[in-house]
């Protein structure tokens, strides 16, 4: 059966969502997509532009799409036409499936070509994912979830090849228990946990990519001294706007910890879970690089693996 593609019109939202929702339902039914969400995390932004969704119809009705965005430059300031980024792609079962699946990637390697990009990655970790952010399994920003089959094996076929595992991890606040030895005690005694009255300030493009999103941040202070040892960020969705099973608080993770802090931010994340269970969070979730030797913090907080995904790239140079 024949198929075209076009470029998203306004219209088309409710049967995306459809589309989206028929095509992960298979490894996750937590949380659906629906127009309001589309609306929030994709169409609200600046940035968007229609040209860069593109739309794949049989017969009038869409049977899947593939959205090119661009990751903020390193300031965070503005977009880089260079980094371009598979922000989301879905398509019904179909007996062309496979094709459409082609095509529509081969539009996004032409759309990001024209921008003059350099590579396409895939559903990139913050803060360098563009859309969807907090949406569906991973929360958009974990890569291709192993669960995606379908999405894995057209990647493979585009020559998309693998770049970064990531680990999707979750703590039941309702179970937490803090851990507890002489080292955390001597913390406690030494240093507390203020919660901070005020969102963080972030560059333009970082803050139209978290628009959609509140910001929590705890600070560690030293008693004596009164400065901040360190800080945890955490990033949530109205349940209102996005709805979820679940109360969820995201640990945006640091670039890194060196050493000397890993039991100060032990100490400060465990605090600042008794305090989000105090405000009715469910759930802690947390995504890292796989070999990231912080996940040991973790680990010790009892944070459980609840998934593991991947960061394909493909280089475009050679298309031209």
């Amino acid at each position: 059966m024949s198929f075209t593609i076009r470029t998203f019109r306004n219209s088309d939202t409710p049967q995306l969502c459809s589309v989206w929702n028929r095509h992960t339902q298979v490894f996750d039914s937590r949380a659906p997509l629906n127009v309001q969400t589309f609306e929030l995390s994709v169409l609200a932004k600046p940035y968007f532009d229609a040209q860069h969704l593109f739309v794949a119809e049989v017969e009038g009705s869409i049977v899947g799409f593939a959205h090119l965005g661009f990751a903020p430059h390193k300031d965070l300031m503005d977009s880089c036409l260079q980094q371009a980024v598979l922000s989301a792609m879905a398509v019904l079962k179909h007996d062309s499936e496979a094709a459409i699946a082609g095509d529509l990637l081969q539009c996004i390697s032409h759309s990001a070509l024209a921008a003059e990009a350099k590579t396409i990655e895939t559903m990139l970790l913050l803060p360098w994912a563009p859309f969807y952010i907090g949406v569906g399994k991973g929360d958009s920003i974990q890569g291709v979830v192993a669960e995606d089959n379908r999405l894995n094996q057209w990647l493979n076929q585009a020559g998309f090849q693998p770049r970064v595992a990531t680990m999707l991890w979750e703590l039941d606040l309702v179970t937490f228990h803090p851990p507890m030895d002489r080292q955390q005690i001597q913390i406690r005694r030494n240093a507390h946990v203020d919660r901070c009255l005020d969102e963080p300030t972030y560059p333009w493009r970082l803050a139209c990519q978290m628009g959609h999103t509140e910001q929590i941040s705890f600070d560690l202070v030293h008693r004596v001294r009164n400065e901040v040892i360190c800080r945890a960020l955490f990033w949530t969705i109205d349940h209102s706007l996005i709805p979820s099973p679940q109360q969820i608080a995201r640990l945006w993770w640091p670039d890194s910890i060196s050493p000397e802090l890993v039991d100060f931010y032990t100490f400060l994340l465990s605090d600042a879970f008794r305090q989000l269970a105090l405000d009715r969070f469910d759930v802690v979730r947390a995504i890292l690089v796989a070999d990231d030797p912080a996940t040991k913090i973790l680990e010790r907080l009892g944070f459980q693996n609840r998934g593991s995904g991947r960061v394909l790239a493909k280089a475009l140079s050679a298309e031209k």
